[in-house]
């Protein structure tokens, strides 16, 4: 019985136990690459686009909720960060993507500081007001007792017309006068989560 009771003690002191972890936007990083040719026998040209502002938490259930702000993409080029925030994910009537999914905390609870687990992550992604299920496989390391970062493994691809973008990526292609515009996009994350 006393063995119970302490090992129900260690459960409730566990950093990872009956607590909400909330992103930290700063520390955190999302991005999604995008691959464009300009002519015929052009060599094809990819670029890392990046979105500044993701925002979200996992409770204490496991449960993920997890926005991505499409308004804060950041090319390093303005008019194209106007082109695919107006244009192709039309920013004015669907400001954000929103990933919610389900982790279970249990085998965090016995990771240490710098101790590592793979997963994998099952969920739902709505865009442009459409949802899809997707997956992935991520890594999880502990960082101190109230931070764990969350990052891929390998890249989310997602395919712009299972969310209704194939007519914004081709409005694009056409006004930037390019022979290729890749309808698929890898996505890559390294998100902080910090217990409050």
């Amino acid at each position: 019985m006393l063995k119970k009771m302490i090992l129900i003690g260690s459960f409730l002191m566990s950093p990872l136990a009956l607590a909400s972890w909330q992103v930290q936007n700063e520390v955190s990083n999302f991005n999604f690459t995008t691959t464009k040719a300009v002519a015929g026998g052009t060599s094809a040209v990819t670029e890392v686009q990046v979105v500044r502002k993701i925002e979200g938490q996992v409770d204490d259930a496991g449960n993920i909720d997890l926005e991505v702000v499409l308004g804060s993409i950041a090319t390093g080029i303005p008019l194209r960060d106007q082109r695919l925030q107006e244009i192709l994910f039309d920013v004015a009537n669907n400001p954000t993507a929103r990933f919610n999914g389900k982790i279970d905390l249990a085998p965090l609870q016995a990771l240490r500081v710098g101790e590592i687990l793979d997963a994998s992550l099952d969920g739902t992604l709505k865009l442009n007001g459409v949802e899809k299920k997707i997956s992935s496989h991520i890594r999880y390391v502990r960082l101190s007792d109230d931070k764990v970062i969350v990052s891929t493994l390998e890249p989310m691809v997602i395919s712009v017309s299972d969310f209704g973008l194939g007519k914004g990526v081709e409005t694009l292609r056409a006004m930037m006068g390019l022979n290729l515009l890749a309808s698929t996009a890898p996505i890559n994350f390294s998100i902080v989560l910090k217990k409050s």
